[in-house]
């Protein structure tokens, strides 16, 4: 499915210019199994779309998160509270 969402959402002509695929261009570029329904093919690919750009937002979130120094510093401090806890008597492995 992914190549098809690829080709809907990034189908340019040979300037660069973004252009609206033809419904052959988008159905051949289709899994089997949507070609039949373009309606569930756009929904499925929309769908897609949406959950990959909330997933770059929560790794740029994440990503923001680690290079902030106040929040090292909090994750330094918490990771002090429970060095107690390193020597619990369990296993290394087993800590996981």
């Amino acid at each position: 499915m992914l190549k098809c969402v690829e080709f809907i959402v990034h189908h340019e002509n040979s300037t660069g210019d973004h252009i609206a695929p033809n419904r052959g261009e988008v159905l051949a570029a289709a899994p089997p199994d949507l070609q039949e329904n373009m309606n569930r093919l756009v929904t499925v690919a929309l769908r897609e779309v949406v959950a990959r750009r909330k997933n770059t937002r929560f790794r740029q979130a994440i990503a923001e998160m680690a290079a902030d120094p106040a929040i090292q510093a909090e994750n330094t401090a918490i990771a002090r509270e429970f060095a107690v806890a390193d020597k619990d008597g369990l296993p290394y492995d087993q800590t996981r």
